[in-house]
């Protein structure tokens, strides 16, 4: 069998010569002038040792992508060919020795956390997992790199020949198995780690292989975070990963039903549909007075450009389901201000403790106003 196999590959090499009416093979050398600043792939094979040799076809392209590593930048290819751009096509027809060269430099690498599912449903559970989403215009060589959740201990590395292309997810799973079986069409993911995400809320963060954090947010399962992302089969969301994933403003549940690993979210806006500030879009003021005993004022305004989805918008001028809750720490919805369509607008509605039911103790309180995708959440204080 050792010999089958020494022999097979000289075999083969000659096969596809004889069949394809190729060219003979000649050497391709890879080299880095700077090992440690990043790596390059060649077609689908992310090297790891430099220099490095290979025997191509002649005249058959070869497809080589520089990848430099966060805090780094490319500069250029040299040797025997000399370019700027990152990603080259060559057609060799004679021996090629290359070499990428990389500098420090800033990084416009920019991977986020876009997606978590950290409750599932019963009905569905594909186990907790996560998505990473490369936010800029340049593939990433994130071999290597460490997820943990709050503990120290809970560590998954990412395998090697890991690379997160531009605009492109990837998922991080607990379970492989269940996964796959949840999301069969879904390829694009790696696992498992072995430690669970927590269903009450908790720190999750992303490092490098230098140990350099990459991203860091702490979810909640209670407001003003999404509270439907916990056990009732939703995930949570980023509006855009633009936004600043720290804040639960920038989140949303799901609004598929299980989530959408692997792909753009299920609500997307693009930066012209969602500015930097939300409150363009949509306005929920601060609640008068504040603290309040027994009643309240609450307003807010209806655009007439809030966008539903970043393919097909759809104007309001029709009127958008407008939602407005108010819910006490725990979580529990103790009123219903508003909940029907709405034309664009300023609105404001009152909210008076003596109609509940039982009444209502002294205490923080939070309303939430969900409108065509977007959702705002305020703290107001009742004291008595």
């Amino acid at each position: 069998m050792k010999t089958f196999a020494l022999r097979r590959l000289s075999y083969l090499t000659l096969h596809f010569r004889e069949t394809l009416n190729l060219d003979e093979q000649i050497p391709v050398t890879i080299n880095t002038q700077n090992p440690g600043y990043g790596s390059v792939k060649i077609n689908s094979i992310v090297l790891e040792d430099y220099p490095w040799t290979g025997n191509y076809f002649k005249h058959i392209p070869i497809k080589l992508k520089a990848i430099p590593k966060p805090g780094y930048k490319f500069v250029e290819w040299s040797g025997d060919v000399s370019f700027e751009a990152k990603t080259i096509t060559l057609t060799p027809e004679q021996p090629v020795n290359i070499t990428a060269v990389f500098a420090p430099g800033a990084s416009s690498n920019k991977i986020v956390i876009n997606e978590i599912n950290y409750n599932s449903a019963s009905d569905f559970d594909p186990e907790d997992w996560i998505e990473l989403y490369n936010n800029s215009p340049d593939d990433v060589d994130i071999s290597g790199w460490i997820f943990k959740d709050g503990k120290e201990t809970h560590s998954y590395k990412i395998p090697e020949n890991t690379v997160l292309e531009s605009e492109k997810y990837l998922v991080l799973t607990r379970d492989t198995t269940l996964f796959r079986q949840s999301f069969p069409k879904v390829e694009n993911f790696v696992g498992p780690f072995v430690f669970g995400l927590s269903g009450g809320g908790e720190k999750i963060r992303l490092f490098d292989d230098a140990m350099n954090i990459i991203d860091s947010l702490t979810y909640d399962d209670k407001l003003p975070w999404p509270e439907e992302a916990d056990g009732e089969g939703k995930t949570l969301e980023l509006f855009n990963p633009n936004r600043d994933n720290s804040k639960p403003e920038s989140w949303h549940a799901s609004s598929n039903g299980h989530g959408t690993p692997g792909e753009q979210n299920s609500v997307f806006t693009s930066v012209t549909d969602i500015p930097a500030n939300l409150k363009e879009t949509l306005e929920l003021d601060q609640n008068y007075p504040n603290p309040f005993n027994p009643s309240t004022t609450i307003k807010y305004s209806i655009p007439s450009s809030i966008v539903f989805n970043s393919i097909t918008p759809e104007k309001s001028t029709a009127g958008v389901h407008v939602i407005l809750k108010v819910y006490d720490v725990l979580g529990e919805e103790v009123a219903v201000l508003v909940n029907g369509k709405q034309l664009p607008g300023t609105y404001q509605v009152t909210f008076d403790t003596r109609v509940v039911s039982g009444g209502l103790p002294s205490g923080m309180y939070f309303y939430r106003l969900t409108a065509g995708g977007f959702s705002f959440t305020r703290k107001m204080m009742l004291l008595k």
